[in-house]
């Protein structure tokens, strides 16, 4: 069966029917998560991005999702006695704007500086991440996505325990580097997964500037083609990372549709191996073997075929050509 199939068989269960996928996206940018167009037609989605309106909540009917709940302010972990507003700090990229103020000193030695240098304070209406989800009536969460410029370890902790300890897949995107002033890095975050057993680190993408002054940078890579290739071509230091967990459903017993969301959620990830032994422990657990069997075999199936593909292939000859360069 394609996964196409799969998708629209796990959709149509009764339990996933009853209580659908909820996937909020802090930080959202304009386009879907590449993760998400397969599941969106079935799931319920709440994005956070910000801009100069009045608050308000809009739900977009002609989104290629189930529900697509927009939140047209910046979200905080929370909110002071009677706050509706807090200070932004506007940078030179808007995509390097946030609640916090930049860090200049340490950014100083890097070749992107530029982006975070501070081109004006300003004031925007925020609201607490909590009470969105109190006003919108949503009590679970299945995929939290956070991209907020320093924050994410603070939003994730503001949310009330059930809802942090029953997620099945969970991104941050914290940093190495000290790029605003009291802002959330890796090890804080680390730290923070650490006590909850039942999630385990299945992606770490590091990602990073080069180390050199801007002003040095553009004198040596004159134009912007340049300068880009320069930062894909040399060797980068660790700046930030792309991280993701996922539920390992050892805790406790799971319910047949964590087990199959978390199957897809795997799935799309293109994680085959951790994919198979949800729907493992899923027929060990005695739920829907036709079901369960035929994500067991997807997932055997794509296995097998990763190892003989061509992306494989050139993986080895790309890691062959490494140690010979090295």
């Amino acid at each position: 069966m394609s996964l196409k199939r799969l998708i629209n068989t796990i959709a149509n269960l009764e339990e996933v029917k009853a209580q659908p996928p909820v996937l909020i996206d802090i930080g959202a940018s304009k386009e879907i998560h590449p993760y998400w167009k397969a599941i969106a037609h079935f799931s319920i989605c709440l994005a956070f991005d910000a801009d100069d309106r009045d608050f308000e909540l809009t739900e977009d009917e002609n989104s290629a999702y189930k529900k697509l709940i927009k939140v047209n302010k910046i979200v905080v972990a929370a909110l002071e006695d009677g706050q509706t507003r807090a200070p932004f700090y506007l940078t030179q990229s808007p995509y390097c704007s946030s609640l916090l103020e930049p860090d200049e000193q340490p950014m100083s030695a890097l070749h992107f500086s530029d982006l975070f240098k501070l081109v004006e304070k300003t004031e925007f209406e925020v609201v607490a991440f909590s009470d969105v989800l109190e006003k919108v009536g949503l009590t679970y969460v299945d995929w939290f996505k956070t991209d907020s410029q320093g924050t994410d370890v603070r939003l994730f902790q503001s949310l009330p325990d059930a809802i942090q300890d029953n997620m099945l897949c969970i991104e941050f995107e914290p940093g190495f580097i000290h790029a605003y002033k009291g802002e959330d890095l890796i090890p804080e975050c680390l730290t923070m997964m650490e006590t909850k057993p039942q999630y385990f680190l299945n992606e770490f993408v590091v990602k990073g500037p080069l180390r050199i002054p801007s002003k040095d940078f553009k004198s040596i890579f004159k134009g912007d083609f340049g300068q880009r290739l320069a930062t894909h071509v040399g060797k980068q230091i660790p700046g930030w990372a792309e991280m993701s967990y996922l539920n390992s459903l050892e805790t406790k017993k799971p319910t047949l549709r964590d087990s199959a969301l978390a199957w897809l959620f795997a799935t799309i990830r293109k994680q085959h191996d951790i994919a198979f032994v949800y729907a493992d422990r899923a027929l060990m657990h005695g739920y829907d073997a036709a079901l369960f069997s035929e994500l067991k075999s997807h997932s055997s199936k794509k296995l097998k075929s990763s190892v003989w593909s061509l992306s494989s292939f050139l993986f080895v000859v790309h890691n062959k050509i490494q140690r010979i360069l090295d």
